[in-house]
């Protein structure tokens, strides 16, 4: 950079800074919507095949539009342990409508941009009815959107592993999303592991952020529609949220924080003791990768985890934005 450029000062117009947040911790968090450009409410309930209106709080995060008119507010239906129905909501026509059109009326009564299907895992035999619920949502947004005057988002998040892709058609997916949001974390193959790392090392050589992306851009989704994720809570012998863990264990001497080189992944040790995470460090390792390879953005599970002090998700928005010139 020359001596007269000038850092960029905001982010690029179609980047994407995402934040999943748990309804548990609503009220509670005071989300800084300034430094998001989408949030998710995870998770609304699914009952006898539609969505259940009974989301608690989340008008609260519609209203962070107030003072951030851009902000995309997007309800999250699925996730992990909450999709025993899916498969039933899928399999037919008639089923598939009736839970598109239950999405319409909560999108439409909440003010909301959209939905994420968050389908936690397909099996192999239930690859075209994914594909087949997804169609229909994409087919029942546009029309709502044509007749409301607004564009509705559809959105997903995927599995970093192989074993939960083989019921996705990743290409026929990706055609009908707006963003697929890659869920690189949970990656570790035992307690002694990264487990949101961005690449391979001695510590996971399995799995990673980088190959996620390969494997999605190999089956043909398009790049800038995906968006990587980063883990805002710790893995190992111990699981907690990473404000959590730099509470108990920020101070103590025991415990040593390291830096995997080849991962771009930190972890702190002490005898016995493993825990993986992101820390700023890795996660401005994680943007970069992301503006190298002409990705759409960086999104967080959960923002809960690091509600008191912002300094993960400062991270990221802080990297995007020194960065926007590259997008």
């Amino acid at each position: 950079m020359s001596e007269t450029a000038q850092s960029p000062e905001s982010l690029a117009s179609d980047d994407v800074v995402g934040a999943y947040v748990a309804d548990r911790c609503l009220p509670d968090v005071d989300i800084p919507a300034s430094k998001l450009t989408h949030v998710y409410y995870a998770f609304a309930d699914v009952a006898d095949g539609v969505i259940d209106d009974d989301a608690e709080h989340i008008d609260e995060l519609v209203a962070l539009r107030e003072d951030n008119p851009d902000l995309q507010v997007i309800v999250s239906v699925g996730g992990w342990g909450r999709c025993e129905e899916f498969p039933d909501i899928a399999a037919t026509p008639e089923s598939r409508d009736r839970f598109a059109d239950s999405a319409i009326e909560f999108v439409r009564e909440h003010d909301l941009d959209g939905i994420d299907y968050d389908w936690e895992f397909p099996d192999e035999d239930e690859a075209d009815d994914f594909t087949a619920i997804l169609e229909r949502l994409r087919e029942r947004l546009d029309e709502a959107g044509r007749e409301d005057g607004r564009e509705y988002l559809l959105t997903s998040a995927l599995s970093n592993l192989p074993s939960h892709l083989v019921g996705v058609d990743l290409p026929a997916v990706a055609e009908r999303l707006d963003l697929v949001n890659a869920m690189t974390y949970d990656m570790l193959l035992n307690e002694r592991s990264h487990h949101t790392n961005l690449y391979t090392s001695s510590l996971n050589p399995r799995f990673s952020v980088a190959d996620t992306v390969e494997t999605y851009v190999e089956a043909g989704v398009p790049r800038e529609k995906i968006v990587v994720g980063s883990g805002f809570y710790c893995r190992g012998t111990e699981r907690m949220g990473y404000e959590e863990m730099q509470a108990e264990f920020g101070d103590d001497d025991s415990y040593t924080r390291k830096w995997d080189e080849d991962a771009k992944a930190p972890y702190l040790e002490a005898e016995g003791e493993f825990m993986s995470y992101d820390d700023p460090e890795s996660i401005g390792h994680k943007v970069e990768y992301l503006r190298e390879e002409s990705l759409r953005g960086i999104m967080c599970w959960q923002y809960g985890h690091d509600a008191q002090h912002d300094e993960l998700l400062d991270a990221m928005y802080g990297r995007m934005v020194e960065t926007a010139d590259e997008a």
